[in-house]
C-alpha cells in the first residue's frame, strides 16, 4: 500500500510516513527513522514526529528520541502521548525535576490518565518525596487497577491511553521501561489496601525492608495498614521505628499527631507538630495543622503566631491561611494586608487574588473587587472571565455584564456556555422573554446538543414551571443521550417534585456510564439522607471517598451520620477531623467537627468549636442547636436555654420539633 502510493504521489508525505510506521511495527527502526525523516521534510506533521520519537527510542538514542517527541508537542501541545513519553525519558536520564514538570503538564490536560500519575509518583520517590509520590501512586491504582499486574507480572509499563484508543497498539509495542521506574512493591501495597486486604499489604511491605534508611517509608506505609486493619498498637510502634530511623521524614510525626488527637490526647498530638518545627521551622503543613489544632481546642492566643509562620513561607498556602484566619475574625483590613504581600511576593498567582477580590465583594466594595478581577484577566482570561461577570450581577450592574459576555462572544461566536450567561442575567433582570429567545437560538445552533435545552430548562425553573422544565430536557436527552449536565439538572428537578425513586434511577444511571463522577453519587447519597434511609446514605458517602478520599462534603456529612448512630462515632471524630483539616474555616465543617465531638463526649472541646462555627454562620439554627446541647453538656444550663431559644427564633430546621421539646423539658426543670 506504501509503495503504491508513493508511486502515485512521490512528492507527498502519506507515502513516506505509511512506510515508516510499516517499519517501525515490524521493528525495522532504521528503514522506519529513513522514510519518516523524507515525509518529515515535505510536510510537518505529529504523527510523523510521533513515529520518529518511537523509532529512536526503540533503537535507545534517547536525546533524538526526545527531540522528536518535543517537536510532537510542539506541533500538538494536548497530545499528550509524546508528553507521556517526555516525562519518562528524562526520569530514566535522571533530570528529575524536568520529569515532575511534564507530568503536571500532562495532568492539566488530562487528570485522569493513570500512567502520568505512575511517572510523577516515581519522580517524587526519586526526590525522596515519599509521601508526595504515594499520593501519585494511590491515584493510579484509583484510576486503574490493572496497572499493578502489569508492573508486578511484566515489570514495565504499558500507557493507559484513556480516550486515545488508537494509540494503544502503537504504545504498547514501542513503551518499555524498566521495572525499577516505579516502586511497584509499594504501588502493590496502594493496591491491596484499596481491596482492604491489609495483612496482604503488610506483608508485601516487609518484605522490602532492606536495612536501609529509606525502610523508614515502608514502615509509614506498614502502620497505615496497620491501622486500618484497626491493630493500632502495633501501628504506632512502625511509626515511631520510622521517625528513630529518619528523622527528617516527617508523615509518621503526622500520622501520630492524627492518632492522638483523635483519642483526645492533644498534648501528645501538639509533641509531634513541634517535632516536626524542631527539625523544619518554615515546614507549612505543621505549622497550619498546629493551628488548627489550637484553634479547636480553644487556645486563641496562640493561633496566630502559627498562622503568621506559615506566612512566612512565602507560599500562596500560607498567606491565604493567615488572611482566612483574618476573615473569621471578621478584620477584611487584615486580611487585605496579608494578601496585598502575597501578590507582591508572588505576582501570578491566581488564588490569592481571587480571595482578595471575594472580600471585598463581601464588604460590597464592588470597584475594587473589579479591578483585581481585571488583574487577574492579564494572567489568565478565562479564570478571570467569571470573576468579572459575577460581580457586575454583585453589583446589580447588568448593562455591563451583557456587554462583558457579548465582547467575549465576538471572540467566540455560538458558544453555549456565554449564551447561558446572557441568559442568567436577563433572567436576574426579569427579562424572561428575552432569556427564552437566547436559550431557543442556541437550540438552533446546536440541535444535536442538550446544551439549549439546558439552559432553556434553567428558564423554565425560573417559571416555578418544573414540568415544562423537565419535558424541555427530555427532549434535549433525546439528542444528547450523555449530557451530564442535563441528566443531573433532570434528577434534581425530580427530586424537587418529589419523585426521589426516579431521581436515584437517574443518578444510578450516570455513575454507572461515568464512575468516577462523584457529584452525582454525592446527590444520591444526599437524597436517600433526605429520605431517611441514612444505611443507603452512608454507602454512597462512602462511595464518593474511595474515589476521592477529600470530597470536603462526604467527609462532612459521612461524619454527622457516623455520630448519629450510623457507624462508629470514634470514625466519625476521625472524618470529621480531616475534613477540618482541609477547610479549617468552613462554618459547617466546624459545625459537624463540633456535634462529633459533642457526641464522643467531648463536651468542651465540642462548646469551643461550635461557638466558632456559630460566629461564621449566625443565621443557622442547627448550630445554635448544637450549641445548647454542648452548652449543657458541659455544665451551663442557662447558655444552654438561652441559645435554644435563639435556635428556634433563628428560623426552621429538622431538628427544631426536638429542639421544643427539650427547651419544655429544660424551663420544666428550672422551676
Amino acid at each position: 500500500m506504501a509503495n503504491k502510493i508513493l508511486k502515485k504521489f512521490p512528492d507527498r508525505p502519506e507515502g513516506y510516513r505509511l512506510k515508516g510506521i510499516v517499519s517501525f511495527y515490524q521493528k525495522d527502526f532504521k528503514e522506519a527513522i529513513t522514510a519518516l525523516q523524507k515525509a518529515a521534510s515535505i510536510q510537518p506533521d505529529m504523527r510523523t514526529y510521533y513515529f520518529m520519537g518511537l523509532s529512536y527510542y526503540s533503537k535507545g538514542d534517547m536525546e533524538m528520541s526526545l527531540s522528536w517527541f518535543q517537536k510532537t508537542v510542539d506541533l500538538a501541545p494536548s497530545f499528550v502521548q509524546p508528553r507521556l513519553m517526555i516525562a519518562m525519558i528524562l526520569l530514566k536520564q535522571g533530570r528529575i525535576d524536568d520529569s515532575i514538570a511534564e507530568s503536571k503538564r500532562i495532568l492539566q490536560i488530562d487528570d485522569n490518565m493513570a500512567m502520568a500519575h505512575n511517572v510523577l509518583g516515581s519522580a517524587y520517590m526519586a526526590k525522596g518525596m515519599y509521601e508526595a509520590g504515594m499520593k501519585e501512586f494511590d491515584r493510579a491504582v484509583d484510576i486503574d487497577p490493572k496497572l499493578v499486574d502489569v508492573y508486578i507480572k511484566k515489570g514495565l509499563f504499558k500507557i493507559s491511553k484513556g480516550r486515545f484508543k488508537e494509540a494503544e497498539i502503537e504504545l504498547e509495542t514501542s513503551v518499555r521501561i524498566a521495572p525499577d521506574v516505579l516502586n511497584t512493591r509499594l504501588v502493590l501495597a496502594a493496591y491491596y489496601m484499596r481491596q482492604k486486604e491489609y495483612d496482604k499489604a503488610v506483608n508485601t511491605l516487609k518484605e522490602g525492608v532492606s536495612n536501609k534508611k529509606t525502610d523508614a517509608v515502608l514502615y509509614n506505609y506498614i502502620a497505615a495498614a496497620l491501622m486500618a486493619g484497626k491493630k493500632y498498637n502495633d501501628a504506632l510502634e512502625y511509626l515511631y521505628k520510622a521517625k528513630v530511623l529518619d528523622p527528617d521524614y516527617f508523615a509518621p510525626y503526622f500520622n501520630i499527631a492524627t492518632y492522638y488527637a483523635v483519642k483526645g490526647d492533644y498534648r501528645k498530638a501538639s509533641g509531634e507538630y513541634k517535632g516536626v518545627l524542631n527539625r523544619d521551622p518554615g515546614n507549612l503543613k505543621a505549622n497550619l495543622k498546629m493551628a488548627a489544632l489550637l484553634e479547636m481546642t480553644g487556645r486563641d492566643r496562640e493561633v496566630l503566631g502559627y498562622y503568621k509562620k506559615a506566612r512566612e513561607t512565602k507560599t500562596p498556602e500560607g498567606f491565604i491561611a493567615l488572611a482566612n484566619y483574618f476573615i473569621q475574625k471578621k478584620d477584611a483590613r487584615k486580611a487585605l494586608r496579608v494578601l496585598d504581600e502575597a501578590i507582591q511576593t508572588i505576582p501570578d498567582n491566581i488564588p490569592v487574588r481571587v480571595l482578595k477580590g471575594r472580600i471585598y465583594l463581601s464588604e460590597k466594595r464592588f470597584e475594587d473587587a473589579l479591578r483585581v478581577f481585571e488583574d487577574i484577566e492579564a494572567i489568565s482570561p478565562e479564570r478571570a472571565f467569571p470573576l468579572i461577570i459575577n460581580a457586575y450581577i454583585a453589583n446589580r450592574d447588568y448593562k455591563d455584564a451583557l456587554r462583558k459576555i457579548e465582547d467575549r462572544q465576538s471572540e467566540t461566536p455560538g458558544n453555549s456556555d456565554l449564551m447561558a450567561d446572557v441568559v442568567r442575567v436577563y433572567l436576574l433582570k426579569g427579562e424572561t422573554d428575552k432569556a427564552m429567545e437566547v436559550a431557543n437560538k442556541l437550540i438552533k445552533q446546536k440541535p444535536r446538543s442538550a446544551d439549549g435545552y439546558t439552559v432553556l430548562a434553567v428558564v423554565y425553573m425560573n417559571k416555578k414551571n418544573l414540568d415544562k422544565a423537565l419535558e424541555t430536557l427530555k427532549e434535549g436527552l433525546s439528542v444528547d443521550s450523555s449530557n451530564i449536565k442535563a441528566r443531573m439538572m433532570q434528577a434534581s428537578l425530580y427530586a424537587k417534585k418529589g419523585e426521589r425513586a426516579r431521581a436515584i434511577t437517574v443518578y444510578e444511571d450516570i455513575v454507572k456510564d461515568n464512575p468516577r463522577y462523584v457529584q452525582a453519587v454525592f446527590a444520591e447519597g444526599n437524597l436517600y439522607d433526605l429520605m431517611g434511609r441514612k444505611e443507603d446514605s452512608v454507602k454512597k458517602y462512602r462511595q464518593v471517598l474511595e474515589v476521592a478520599k477529600n470530597y470536603v462534603p462526604a467527609l462532612n456529612n459521612l461524619a454527622y451520620l457516623y455520630a448519629e448512630g450510623y457507624g462508629s462515632r470514634e470514625e466519625a471524630l476521625k472524618l470529621a477531623l480531616r475534613a477540618y483539616s482541609i477547610a479549617p474555616f468552613n462554618g459547617s465543617v466546624m459545625d459537624t467537627l463540633g456535634y462529633v465531638f459533642l457526641q464522643n463526649d467531648k463536651a468542651d472541646e465540642a462548646v469551643k468549636m461550635l461557638e466558632k462555627a456559630v460566629l461564621l454562620l449566625p443565621a443557622n439554627p442547627t448550630i445554635r442547636y448544637h450549641l445548647a446541647l454542648a452548652y449543657r453538656e458541659s455544665g451551663n444550663p442557662g447558655a444552654a436555654r438561652k441559645t435554644l431559644e435563639k435556635a428556634i427564633a433563628t428560623g426552621k430546621f429538622a431538628d427544631e420539633a426536638r429542639a421544643r421539646s427539650l427547651l419544655e423539658k429544660w424551663k420544666g426543670e428550672e422551676k
